[in-house]
């Protein structure tokens, strides 16, 4: 039986698949996206907190990609460009986000 850890170290990290809308398909594409963990309260500051740019403020909770999914290596320039060639993108990764969070802390 494992343990639960009331307070997780800060380098915690968890992969969680995200459904991403891509130009030219029917169906979203599911990716696998390696995400930092935050409590509650710092995962709904990081919402509300100012970053120079949406790559950085995503680059927070984001730790890496499956590069089975992506033509590239996670990087900030890389989720850049990402994100400014797939619009919804942004929007996607923060739901799949908030929904692994929570759903970890219902299966828990």
């Amino acid at each position: 039986m494992s343990k639960i850890v009331i307070i997780p170290s800060a380098d915690l990290t968890f992969e969680a698949p995200v459904r991403l809308t891509v130009h030219g398909k029917p169906e979203p594409v599911e990716v696998r996206m390696l995400f930092r963990h935050k409590s509650l309260e710092a995962a709904t500051a990081w919402r509300s907190s100012e970053f120079p740019s949406l790559a950085a403020q995503f680059n927070e909770i984001i730790a890496g990609w499956s590069e089975e999914d992506f033509d590239k290596p996670y990087s900030v320039d890389a989720l850049a460009e990402f994100f400014g060639n797939y619009g919804a993108a942004p929007g996607e990764v923060a739901t799949a986000y908030a929904k692994a969070l929570m759903e970890s802390r219902v299966k828990n």
